[in-house]
């Protein structure tokens, strides 16, 4: 479990983040939602300890502001917003550095094979020989999952459950691979790990998320199922963008229409019969 309380982050004179809180949960999949500079990112940044922060953060109850830097790679996996490489690594090497950086959890026979198994998760089956620049950014931000899940691919180790951390991880893709992505995190989730995962697609995450956080200018606007957050009046207040949430009657799933934005809601031209 991630236990998030009462966190705060500064930059400059700006405070970025104030009195955030949130628990995110093993054997959950935790949505972060809200508008461009929220403060999502820097959230993300704050649990991955890469920005100073008041206010405490735990995982699996130790605090993280206190744990070394192999210990934090044992237990949360991180994917960034984006990653640059400037020298020339194959898509095999880029993916086998999640190896060195984590505790997989697997045999020494079975590691060999890993990045090449983790390709396959991310439907890169191929790729490992393939020089990680020359590929498209959709691909590369798909090796780096694949990197990222290789780091700890057992999602429960010694009876401790670890998480992923993914920023904006279908940023770049197409529709087919917006959902296997998140069909990983899914997976990853339910065989006993957490995941929390930046998301701008409010359909993906009310479909794959079991709770939502909702961030409006550095504070938790809302959180909870995402039966509870995305409404109506929440995705107004958030966004400033009034909208209509539907509902799929299979599972009572929300889903959001972008054509329901009241700027784009006019009246039909009436026809005029001679």
């Amino acid at each position: 479990m991630i236990h998030v309380d009462n966190i705060a982050v500064e930059i400059g004179q700006r405070r970025i983040l104030d009195g955030v809180s949130f628990t995110a949960r093993s054997g959950q999949v935790t949505a972060i939602i809200g508008p461009n500079g929220s403060g999502k990112s820097t959230l993300m940044k704050a649990l991955c300890r890469d920005y100073a922060f008041s206010g405490s953060i735990s995982i699996n109850g130790r605090d993280v502001a206190s744990m070394d830097l192999g210990t934090a790679a044992t237990l949360r996996a991180v994917l960034p917003q984006s990653s640059t490489l400037p020298f020339p690594f194959t898509v095999r090497e880029v993916v086998a550095l999640g190896l060195t950086a984590g505790r997989p959890g697997v045999s020494l026979a079975a590691l060999r094979r890993l990045p090449d198994e983790a390709l396959a998760r991310v439907d890169l089956s191929g790729f490992g020989g393939r020089f990680y620049g020359e590929l498209s950014g959709g691909e590369q931000q798909r090796v780096q999952l694949a990197r990222v899940i290789c780091q700890v691919w057992e999602p429960v180790l010694d009876g401790v459950p670890r998480f992923l951390f993914l920023d904006e991880p279908v940023s770049s893709l197409d529709i087919k691979h917006q959902l296997m992505i998140m069909d990983v995190a899914r997976q990853f989730a339910a065989a006993g790990g957490g995941v929390i995962a930046i998301l701008h697609d409010l359909n993906l995450a009310s479909m794959y998320a079991d709770q939502i956080v909702a961030i409006r200018n550095g504070a938790v606007a809302g959180a909870g199922t995402p039966a509870e957050v995305l409404t109506d009046g929440l995705i107004a207040e958030v966004f400033d963008c009034p909208m209509r949430v539907g509902a799929v009657p299979t599972g009572n799933i929300p889903f959001v229409l972008p054509q329901s934005a009241q700027r784009f809601v006019a009246a039909a031209p009436q026809s005029k019969v001679a």
